[in-house]
């Protein structure tokens, strides 16, 4: 079974989306003990979107979940598209990529 969730729409979309079923997003693949949170589970939807917008992107067009990493679509204050890692257990940036 993939842990693959995808979301596409704007950030109000997927605040309401995470609000309402963020808790629901994890799989049984989520919950390996390879974590490196003290819980060893995936962080929210929410915090990953905390994590891009604190770090100055904006925008969030579309969030995927995929290999261990949110991969989230998103602007920098320029208005250049990027795509943004986020470790789902950590929530550290872990990698940046131009579109």
């Amino acid at each position: 079974m993939s842990a693959k969730h995808i979301w596409q729409s704007g950030i109000t979309g997927i605040l309401v989306i995470a609000a309402v079923s963020g808790a629901a997003l994890a799989s049984e693949d989520d919950h390996r003990s390879d974590a490196s949170n003290s819980t060893g589970e995936w962080i929210g939807i929410e915090a990953a979107i905390a994590v891009v917008t604190s770090a100055g992107y904006r925008d969030i067009e579309e969030i995927e979940r995929e290999k261990g990493r949110y991969e989230v679509e998103a602007r920098d204050a320029d208005g250049r598209e990027w795509e943004i890692y986020v470790d789902g257990r950590s929530g550290e940036i872990v990698k940046r990529e131009r579109e």
